[in-house]
């Protein structure tokens, strides 16, 4: 029988980067039964943290005072390319999010304010996607092994036929 179906299911890490922490404590109730969260109102800490910390999700807010969303998620890219990012904005501020998308690598932005059974379906699908990514990369580098493995073999049977 297979284990991983009875083990409890991990929760992703989210982190939350925003300077209003009223805005990170309702997104921290909407989304704490299914991530585990962690949350920031200084980008430069939620850096510090990421450079320790394996992250699934990243969520930052755009407009913020010592480092807006798009630079940060430009540096969190950098720390942690894996993560999928998501920047919350209040504003439709064009400029910002084009950058966002170019480097930050955002999969989308999020509007303030935000419905909460619309946030759980995105961020659920963007779990999906970050799950089906570990994935990939695990079946790729088993590929990869089995066809090292195979190429040996292959050298061990064309010195035997040469003998």
């Amino acid at each position: 029988m297979n284990d991983d179906l009875n083990s409890p299911v991990e929760k992703l890490k989210l982190l939350l980067l925003d300077d209003e922490p009223d805005i990170l404590k309702s997104l921290t109730r909407v989304l704490r039964y299914d991530y585990d969260v962690v949350s920031f109102t200084c980008g430069h800490e939620a850096l510090d943290h990421l450079a320790d910390n394996d992250v699934s999700i990243i969520i930052s807010d755009m407009r913020m005072p010592e480092m807006d969303g798009a630079e940060f998620l430009t540096k969190a890219k950098a720390i942690r390319p894996d993560s999928i990012r998501f920047l919350l904005t209040g504003y439709s501020d064009i400029e910002s999010t084009i950058r966002a998308v170019n480097g930050g690598g955002i999969q989308t932005y999020l509007a303030k304010p935000w419905d909460n059974e619309s946030l759980k379906q995105t961020l659920s699908q963007a779990s999906e996607l970050f799950q089906l990514r570990l994935q990939k990369q695990a079946l790729t580098e088993e590929l990869q092994q089995k066809n090292e493995q195979l190429s040996e073999w292959n050298n061990v049977l064309e010195d035997r036929v040469k003998q």
